[in-house]
């Protein structure tokens, strides 16, 4: 479950960690952090440095470690199982690869709050539409790469979360520049034209 600190860094929310949230502290800190960031003199890396934090951002499973702790909260999981995800998320032959055309889906046990409910990453190739459908039980989804748009209009993101009631139908189609990759709890699985999935 997401809380209002969740978009603030980790030093801010460490140093208001037991204290009530109000609104106007958060707003505060936000203004803070952005008179902070303002503050700081320009600067522009080597192109060594550069390539080399783009190399260890752009591949394997820490390039999504900013994620880690709103997915720990979303899945139930302590970080270090969220981690240990990730990187076995890292073998693509752990996919399973056979449900849809353009749809990987890697599978993990959530926390023992949501036992019994199918949690996952998801990935599906740029331009897929992934069809209506209706959900038996509650869905969130938390963005990790790419974009989708969803039938009722809105983009979804890196960093956005997507929640879908119980007996709620859907579809969305990828944005054609990028495959997504989202994490998903489903609590009873969906019904694609009559067929039950999860």
């Amino acid at each position: 479950m997401s809380t209002p600190l969740d978009d603030l860094p980790s030093f801010v929310r460490e140093a208001l960690d037991g204290e009530a949230v109000r609104p106007d502290a958060v707003r505060n800190a936000r203004e803070a952090v952005v008179a902070l960031a303002a503050g700081l003199p320009a600067s522009t890396p080597s192109p060594e440095a550069r390539a080399r934090l783009l190399t260890s951002i752009g591949t394997g499973a820490e390039r999504y470690a900013p994620f880690f702790d709103r997915l720990a909260q979303m899945v139930e999981l302590e970080l270090a199982r969220v981690r240990a995800v990730f990187d076995a998320a890292e073998d693509t032959n752990r996919w399973e690869r056979d449900k849809m055309p353009g749809l990987a889906l890697f599978h993990f046990e959530p926390g023992p709050a949501l036992a019994g409910a199918d949690a996952g990453l998801v990935e599906i190739a740029a331009g897929v539409e992934f069809p209506e459908h209706v959900h038996l039980g509650s869905e969130r989804v938390f963005v990790l790469r790419g974009a989708y748009r969803d039938s009722s209009g809105r983009i979804v993101g890196p960093g956005d979360w997507h929640e879908m009631p119980a007996e709620s139908s859907h579809s969305y189609r990828v944005l054609p520049d990028a495959p997504c990759l989202y994490a998903v709890v489903l609590e009873a699985g969906i019904t694609i034209g009559g067929q039950r999935f999860g």
